[in-house]
This record gives C-alpha cells, sequence and structure tokens, in this order.
C-alpha cells in the first residue's frame, strides 16, 4: 500500500503546486515550463485513469480518483487560461477544452 501512496503522491504533486499558484503568478513563469507542467499533467491523469487504477485498485473510491482527475484537469485549465492572450493558446493546448461560445 505505501508504494501506492507514494506513486500516488507522485502523480499529484505538479497539480498541487499549480493549483496553489494563482493566474498571475502562472502568467510570469516562462512559456517552455508552462508547456512542459501542462503535458505533465496531462499524463499524469492518464497515468492515473489507466495504469494506477489497474495496479491499486482498491486504493481509492470512485468519488477519489474523480476528485483526483477534476484536480489534474483544473490544474491543467489554469496553465490553459495563463497563456489566453487575444483568443490564443498554444497548439498543444488548443483541442482540450470547449471553445467559448
Amino acid at each position: 500500500m505505501s508504494e501506492c501512496k507514494n506513486w500516488l503522491q507522485d502523480l499529484t504533486y505538479t497539480a498541487e503546486i499549480v493549483l496553489d499558484e494563482d493566474l498571475a503568478a502562472l502568467q510570469r513563469m516562462p512559456d517552455r515550463l508552462r508547456i512542459e507542467k501542462y503535458n505533465e499533467l496531462k499524463s499524469d491523469e492518464e497515468e492515473l485513469l489507466w495504469e494506477f487504477k489497474r495496479e491499486c485498485p482498491d486504493f481509492l473510491t470512485e468519488a477519489e480518483l474523480d476528485r483526483l482527475r477534476g484536480e489534474l484537469r483544473l490544474a491543467r485549465l489554469l496553465l490553459t487560461a495563463s497563456f489566453y492572450v487575444d483568443g490564443q493558446v498554444p497548439a498543444a493546448m488548443r483541442d482540450d477544452f470547449i471553445d467559448a461560445e
């Protein structure tokens, strides 16, 4: 179980750091670093849903898994919003969220 706990902490670490920052602080980060963090969060979410869930099936309830997935997505959304200037975001982020109507 301790292996699952450590793995989960690794998967959620970047999201915790991003969610602790405000939008202005994220905007001051270098573009390249924000893109790297975004890609890391996307990878963490995928790993959580496919590998972690399979290897540690009884470690989290479905509600806990949904909450963590939501935090990972919220962190990605904040990073995307930090780029949003005149309707432009990096190409890698462009199609991950629904466009404003």
